[in-house]
This record gives structure tokens, C-alpha cells and sequence, in this order.
């Protein structure tokens, strides 16, 4: 469980974002719109920006000289597996201070409430519910067969306090219009992998809310772009579908990770099963990761209703580190300007969430969940890796303190890492 002295020396940095502290000079990318507001001081105090003017003078703030630096709201990584504690400041070093975790535990939970209280460092956690499928593709998840069984799935996940249910695509049809008409009655969202045994006509009509994965789009074009007018969302995940073809179809070693070093050995034992038993799949040696992003690229086209998320846990992708590369490639092949994935990043991942009053965007009275860079990402989104700060709540995080927190993640033993679940997919002959 969580270590006591660690409670302690975050329950000090949870005092500190207490204090008031000044941006000065900083050019703010407010977000909600294309533009950059120059040379401006930003007042953060008690978590929340309070002031943005220029030449604000406020005693006994402390300041911080961001001259020729660009403020913007810190990153949301819409799909991510947050399995293990050593993720939490992998995530925060890259700027990624809010996460939707796409499978719920009691135990995640408890480490959103962590986080939310102070007492562990690292992003805001949004979680679905248990993964929820008619076969155990992957072992763990709630099978769901009838429409009783998927009667009470969805009574677990509202009892449990999830506002989403992830289901999985081989639900026979009567459970998961079962799912759908209960999660209607209560206000839950039903997200995931979509459904083989319904028409897309009667995934819309149902209210399925969000497609996760540009190779679980349909491969039928005229069906991708009745979704994106349908207002369904979308969260492509493009760098797992390319890191699939690269170390599963491709067969590039694992190893061969930029950030292999920050992958813990149960992770990397993980990753390799995974790529084994998909290799082992027939039609998996016919990937096809260009007409999945390609798809992706049409679905964006169509619609605004697009949201930045990585797979992260699963082979090749790495907490924080991978995000800011799904960045690099949302702008490379789905056709995107800067602003726009910046935007669905920030501001509309808060409006997904329902959380736009407080978070997503850089203005007054928001939480100041904030990264400071040294280069502008509206004119090349790859300055989003030059970070020089993040700012998580009021507290401040330096590129010092942000350089100390990977070296204490490349060093930690398996001993010093909680986890949770299990990360294990299961050959076809098991499911």
C-alpha cells in the first residue's frame, strides 16, 4: 500500500500549492481559441489561476521569471491503463495531469482519491468501469452473456461510482441492448470497442458514446463517416496501432523502445506475452495500420468529436512519453493542424469529461493544471516535449525536479512498485 513517508512528503507539496505564486512574462495559450497572449503574468494561488494581466505586482507572491516561455493547460491522455504506481510520475514529467483509465479497479479508484487529496503525485484519474465482454479476451474482464448477467454489470459499475462502462465487441446482441437501455436509465456512458453482433445503424440508435482505437473503426468508409456525423466520439490511439505493427506484425524487439529504460520487468513481461499471443492470431500477420489510420484521418475529417489517448500499458507505449508522441502523430497522419490536437488535448477533453468549468483551459478561476514550454506548439506541436515546467495543482514541478523524478522511476525494483489487475490477453483457444 502506500508508503507513509511518501504521504508525508506529498501532504508538504500539497501545503506548498497552498502558496501564491507568479508567472511572469509568461505568452499564454489560453486554448479555447487560436491565439497567443504575450508577455503576460499569471498569479496561481490555493490551485487555481486567480489573476492574468500584465505587470502585476502581488505581495508575497513568489515569482518566476517565464520569459520567452508559453503556458498552456496541461495534457489529457483519453485512453491510458494505469496499472502500476510507477506510471503516476511518468505521466506528470511529460505533462499529462489527467488521465481516463479505460478499466476500472477499487484500487484505482482509491489512488484517483489519493491524487485528489494530495497525498500522491501525480495526473487526475477518470475511470471506466471493469472491462465488459461476451468472451474473456482479455483475462479478467466481467463476460457478460445475458441479458441478466448484463443487467447486473451495469448495476455493479453504477453501485462501484463509474460514469462509464468499456465493453468489448463480442457481446451477443440481447446483452448488449440489456447494457445500453440500462445505461440510458441511469446516465451512464457505454465506451469501447463497439459491437460485432449489432448493424452500425443500431450502435448509433443504442447511444454508444465513444469508439476507442482507429482499428476498431468499420472498414466500410460510408459507415466511419455515419459515426462521425452521428456525434459518436473517437480516440484513435495512433501510436499503439502503429507500435502493433512495429514490434508485433514487423517484429522489432521490444528492447528497441526509445523508453524501454521506464518500463518496469513485469511491464516488459507484459508486453512480450501480449506481442506472442497476437502473433499466434492468423489474420493479426494481415495487420493493415495505414487503412486503420487512414480510417481514423476520415473520421477526423468528418467530425470534431476527437479526443488524444495512447493504449498506454500495452507493448511500445510508455506513460507520458507516448502521449507526446500520439501528439506528433495526430498532426502527421490524421491531417491536423497544431492548435487542433493541442485543442482536443486540453480544452476538449475537459468538455468530454464535463469539466470544463474548472480545467482545460488557461483563465481565471480554473484549476491550474499547467505546462510551461520553451518553444511554441502552435507552430510545431514537437515543441510539446521541451517542457520547463508542470504545474499539477498549484505545484510547481521544475525541469530539475522533473529530470529527479525519471531517474527515480528508471531505478525503482518491482518490489517498490504497487499493481494492479493483470495485463494478460488470452490465446483465441482459451476465450
Amino acid at each position: 500500500k502506500t508508503n507513509p513517508a511518501k504521504i508525508r512528503k506529498n501532504k508538504k507539496m500539497l501545503r506548498r500549492a497552498n502558496m501564491s505564486t507568479l508567472l511572469k512574462n509568461v505568452h499564454v495559450l489560453p486554448m479555447q481559441r487560436e491565439i497567443v497572449l504575450k508577455e503576460r503574468d499569471v498569479l496561481i494561488e490555493s490551485g487555481r489561476i486567480m489573476r492574468i494581466g500584465q505587470n502585476l505586482d502581488i505581495p508575497g507572491a513568489t515569482p518566476f521569471d517565464g520569459s520567452g516561455k508559453y503556458l498552456l493547460p496541461g495534457f489529457f491522455d483519453m485512453h491510458a491503463h494505469i496499472i502500476s504506481t510507477d506510471m503516476f510520475p511518468l505521466f506528470l514529467v511529460n505533462g499529462v495531469t489527467s488521465v481516463r483509465n479505460l478499466w476500472g479497479f477499487p484500487r484505482i479508484l482509491e489512488w484517483a482519491q489519493e491524487v485528489e487529496r494530495g497525498e500522491r503525485v501525480g495526473p487526475s484519474i477518470y475511470s471506466t468501469s471493469a472491462l465488459v465482454d461476451g468472451v474473456e479476451t482479455w483475462v479478467g474482464a466481467e463476460i457478460v452473456k445475458t441479458p441478466e448477467e448484463a443487467e447486473a454489470a451495469v448495476r455493479r459499475a453504477l453501485a462501484q461510482g463509474y460514469r462509464q462502462i468499456k465493453t468489448y465487441p463480442d457481446i451477443p446482441r440481447e446483452a448488449y441492448f440489456r447494457i445500453m437501455a440500462l445505461a440510458r436509465q441511469y446516465g451512464l456512458q457505454v465506451v469501447g470497442h463497439a459491437n460485432r453482433n449489432v448493424r452500425i445503424d443500431e450502435l448509433i440508435a443504442s447511444g454508444y458514446h465513444t469508439i476507442e482505437h482507429a482499428s476498431v473503426l468499420p472498414a466500410n468508409d460510408d459507415e466511419v463517416i455515419k459515426l462521425a456525423l452521428a456525434g459518436v466520439w473517437h480516440v484513435p490511439t495512433t501510436v499503439i496501432v502503429r507500435a502493433l505493427r512495429e514490434y508485433g506484425r514487423d517484429g522489432k524487439p521490444l528492447s528497441d523502445c526509445p523508453y524501454y529504460a521506464y518500463v518496469n520487468a513485469n511491464e516488459r513481461k507484459d508486453w512480450q506475452g501480449i506481442i506472442d499471443t497476437m502473433k499466434a492470431i492468423p489474420r493479426f500477420k494481415d495487420f493493415d495500420d495505414e487503412a486503420a489510420v487512414r480510417r481514423s484521418r476520415l473520421f477526423a475529417e468528418t467530425s470534431e468529436c476527437v479526443l488524444v489517448g495512447t493504449d498506454q500499458a500495452n507493448p511500445g507505449v510508455v506513460a507520458g512519453f507516448s502521449y507526446l508522441d500520439e501528439l506528433v502523430l495526430m498532426v502527421r497522419d490524421l491531417g491536423l493542424t497544431p492548435y487542433q490536437v493541442l485543442q482536443k488535448a486540453t480544452v476538449r477533453a475537459a468538455e468530454y469529461l464535463e469539466i470544463a468549468d474548472r480545467v482545460g483551459s488557461v483563465e481565471e478561476g480554473k484549476q491550474s493544471d499547467l505546462l510551461l514550454v520553451d518553444a511554441n506548439p502552435l507552430e510545431d506541436i514537437a515543441n510539446g516535449r521541451k517542457l520547463s515546467a508542470v504545474i499539477k495543482a498549484g505545484v510547481m514541478y521544475e525541469r530539475s525536479r522533473l529530470d529527479a523524478m525519471l531517474e527515480e522511476v528508471r531505478s525503482m525494483q518491482v518490489a517498490d512498485i504497487e499493481f494492479v489487475g493483470e495485463n494478460t490477453i488470452n490465446p483465441v483457444e482459451k476465450r
